[in-house]
């Protein structure tokens, strides 16, 4: 995935090399773009960096160095620093870092928490049937209007699922 800055340089080659409307464009979304990022073209060149803080969970800390080490590479052992209990961390960043960092950052913090909604969902319902939990109104599951309808995606995911868990029966522990 190109960064912002790559994607800004493209914009402002088009806006410089580009044809009539398309050069116009290009500068105007240039224009934009760099408002909406508080940048000037010169950021685009520049390679000054400033200590930006950035407070991580600590479980969303692995998410947060992996979007790290994809934007700054091998830097990451130059400017991953923890301060404080609450998980700030500081890092030495140019503009264009900055941004790239906190908008990729935001967006797979959010997908996660998604995917991770969506397999919960997916392994309580395979739980249920792995172990023959069912509507205590229809104990053999034939009553139609109960049922719900699932894809054939989200079945092979209960599927997969169901198959991962692990074998195991209740025994009721009271004699008679």
């Amino acid at each position: 995935m190109d960064n912002i800055k790559e994607k800004l340089k493209k914009i402002k080659e088009l806006a410089d090399k580009g044809v009539d409307g398309e050069a116009i464009a290009a500068q105007a979304q240039l224009e934009k773009l760099l408002e909406k990022h508080g940048l000037t073209i010169e950021d685009l060149f520049t390679e000054k960096k400033t200590e930006r803080g950035f407070k991580v969970n600590n479980k969303e800390r692995t998410i947060f160095a992996q979007v790290l080490c994809s934007i700054v590479g091998n830097r990451i052992k130059e400017v991953y620093n923890y301060k404080g209990k609450k998980s700030v961390i500081y890092l030495e960043l140019t503009d264009i870092e900055y941004i790239d960092v906190s908008q990729q950052y935001e967006f797979h913090k959010n997908q996660l928490e998604k995917e991770k909604k969506k397999m919960l969902k997916d392994l309580e319902k395979a739980y249920v049937y792995k172990h023959n939990l069912f509507n205590c109104d229809d104990p053999t599951g034939e009553n139609k209007e109960n049922k719900t309808s699932m894809t054939l995606e989200e079945y092979l995911r209960m599927k997969a699922f169901q198959d991962n868990l692990e074998d195991v029966s209740f025994r009721k522990q009271l004699n008679q």
